[in-house]
């Protein structure tokens, strides 16, 4: 997955309904996490919370708890993006502690 497009084509394949390759089982949060920081190091940052946003909709469709998220991957994610010298990536952590505090309240780092 060096190239950032390929990337977020078979990502977006995996979590859309619209798609054949529909397999949201095999983007857990650890696949998920690998997908920011690459989108984070190729300086995609708006490429990063639409496909949280399909991935929190196939998460919460496919699995009967929200626990899939962990407080360890937000934390490492978070510290990731704040780390970032990217002048939008301390706005993109925001945005994903804001989302996560809404549909994983459990996984947001204390």
């Amino acid at each position: 997955m060096g190239q950032p497009t390929v990337a977020i084509n078979i990502i977006r394949g995996l979590l859309s309904t619209d798609e054949d390759a529909y397999c949201p089982q095999f983007v857990d949060e650890s696949v998920l996490a690998l997908y920011i920081a690459m989108m984070t190091k190729h300086s995609m940052l708006d490429a990063i919370m639409p496909v949280v946003h399909m991935w929190t909709t196939a998460m919460t469709a496919e699995c009967e708890s929200a626990s899939v998220l962990s407080e360890s991957t937000v934390a490492k994610t978070v510290a990731m993006l704040r780390s970032n010298s990217h002048p939008g990536a301390a706005a993109i952590a925001n945005e994903l502690l804001t989302h996560v505090d809404t549909h994983f309240p459990d996984a947001i780092p204390v």
